[in-house]
């Protein structure tokens, strides 16, 4: 990738593709250049994504665990009953699963959407969670 071409890429990244392909052109590089240089762009930017795609989609994923986890230790009556344990391992047993699907899916979407992938795994989590709570009685 030509050097201006990737200065160009680092000063303006949230300009839409279409304008910065026309705005490459108008500059001068060819329609082969323009083409192989977003290629090579998206090639270097994967890897960073699809850390921060899994390091986000595992968070969710453990907040919803902690918002259980917290939620059966304030409840006195689900703990005496002994409830709190097992119902816990179910929820997280549910949210690994959960994890492991929204991700495997969400990577796939990743270099289509870009970080709007990250939906996925949010939405997950929340329905898990919470209807794990609906499972638990609903007592929050």
């Amino acid at each position: 990738m030509k050097p201006e071409i990737k200065s160009y890429f680092e000063e303006h990244p949230d300009q839409p593709r279409p304008d910065q392909r026309q705005a490459l052109l108008a500059a001068g590089h060819s329609s082969v250049e323009v083409d192989d240089a977003f290629q090579e762009w998206d090639r270097g930017q994967a890897p960073v994504k699809t850390a921060t795609f899994d390091r986000w989609a595992m968070i969710f994923h453990i907040v919803g665990a902690v918002w259980v986890a917290y939620w059966l230790l304030i409840l006195p009556d689900t703990i005496a009953e002994g409830k709190a344990v097992p119902a816990f391992l179910a929820t997280a047993a549910v949210l690994v699963v959960g994890w492991l699907v929204s991700t495997f899916i969400g990577r796939r979407l990743l270099p289509s959407i870009g970080l709007w992938a990250l939906v996925l795994p949010f939405l997950t989590a929340m329905v898990i969670t919470f209807g794990m709570f609906n499972v638990m009685g609903g007592r929050m």
